[in-house]
Formats: structure tokens, sequence, C-alpha cells
């Protein structure tokens, strides 16, 4: 498989469990922009804004795009963003959106949470489904918030997320503590990677990894993800500006 033809699946994924008395630290908005490195080459960006309301209400939005010698040779462009709100304590995603345009095919990914009912509606490129909703579900972008909320992360992450029309468990394990040095200047992180079954890597070649790194001095902020490939091609998102966290 070329570059071309996974990179931005690839790119989804790596930016790819929150109470409300550790929500309500996060600042009213904070937006954070990162380099997209593909192996040895800095090939796009992605740039990200977070909105709250007084009511809890808000907004998480990502935009992804190829530039340089990349967007010569493809246009494509990532777009995702998650409507949440905050009930008796929880946050919960209302609707979620995804979209990948300018290839040759396009994505569309939608979620629409029905929690009076227990319900979460998805639509893909493949169909249409409606599934139960599982303890603190949330969606392929909330859950990076989540992240910078954990009270105890050096005890692991999970998540219960749902991609496309799955309901998936992420799990990463805590690695340790490390220097870290970005565009932005060197922080000190906290290294995680992801948990992955036997199974799902038993007939790959070489293992596939994802690794992230969050930097405390920036709520949590992950400031790093780095995603290894089953032929072995690293894709790496690394911060180079943030505003509004401290």
């Amino acid at each position: 498989m070329t570059m071309k033809q996974y990179l931005f699946p690839t790119i989804f994924f790596v930016f790819s469990l929150i109470s409300s008395s550790v929500f309500a630290e996060l600042p009213r908005s904070f937006s954070a922009s990162y380099a997209l490195h593909y192996d040895d080459l800095r090939i796009g960006v992605m740039e990200r804004r977070f909105t709250r309301n007084n009511d809890g209400s808000g907004m998480f939005e990502s935009k992804g795009k190829l530039t340089g010698l990349a967007a010569l040779f493809r246009k494509d462009q990532i777009s995702e963003s998650s409507r949440f709100e905050i009930k008796a304590g929880q946050l919960r995603p209302i609707q979620y959106q995804y979209s990948k345009t300018g290839g040759k095919k396009e994505k569309v990914e939608k979620h629409r949470f029905d929690w009076e009912n227990n319900k979460v509606s998805s639509t893909t490129n493949d169909g249409n489904k409606e599934s139960d909703i599982t303890r603190g579900l949330l969606d392929k972008l909330l859950y990076q918030l989540a992240i910078m909320e954990v009270e105890e992360p050096k005890a692991g992450l999970e998540f219960n997320i749902i991609d496309g029309t799955t309901l998936k468990t992420y799990q990463f394990a805590y690695k340790g503590e490390e220097e870290l040095k970005t565009p932005m200047g060197t922080f000190q992180t906290l290294k995680f990677e992801r948990v992955r079954s036997k199974e799902s890597d038993s007939n790959n070649p070489n293992k596939r990894s994802t690794i992230l790194w969050s930097a405390p001095s920036l709520h949590n902020l992950p400031i790093r993800v780095d995603n290894v490939d089953k032929k072995g091609h690293l894709t790496s998102i690394v911060v180079k500006k943030v505003s509004g966290l401290k």
C-alpha cells in the first residue's frame, strides 16, 4: 500500500471519561496547531479548536490538510466536529461528524446520540446502523479531551468509543515520564502506548504501535502522537502552537 492510499486514514486514527468536576477546569476555549510528518517528511498541518459554554455544552473541531509537495499530488482534507453537553456530571456527545474530501474516495461518518433512549444512530459510507449506548460512550474526537482530564493518568487510559458502526475500547498503558522537544520548545511529558490484542497483530510482519505524549503543563494536551503501521511506516503529529492553555 502506498503513502497516498493510507495516509489520511492514519492521520484520522492517531488523532484519533470526563467527570464534570475535572471538566470544569478546562478553559473556556483553546486552540492547537500540529505539524504532520510521514517518515522523514513534513507533509501537512492539523488545526484544533475547543469552545465551552456556560451551560456546559460546547464544540470540539479538527481540520487537517496536506501541504507543500504532498499537496501537489493529493488534495485530501479532513474535517471533524463533536457537539457535546454535560448532564449529571458526565460528558455526553450529541452529534459527531467526519468528512474526508478532495481524494479519489470521499468518506463520511455521522453519529447522533439519543441519551433518553440510550441509542446511537450511525451513518457511514457502508450504510446506517443503530446501536445501544454503552457506559461512558464517546466519539473519536471527544475521547482526546478525556486524555486531558483523566485524574490519575499514570494508572493508564481507557475509553469506550464508537468507530464507524462498531463499539470499541481504546486502552493506553503508562510508560513513564519523558522530556520531549517540539517546535514550541521542550516539555516534560507523560508517555502512553496503546494496548492492542495479540490477535489483531498476529498476521502482521511488523507489530503496529501507537505512542502518545501529553504535557501536564498544558492540561495534559497530547503534544505528539506516533503511529507505526503494519508496513513499518511512521506517521507523527507534533504540536507547533497552542493558545488558551497555560
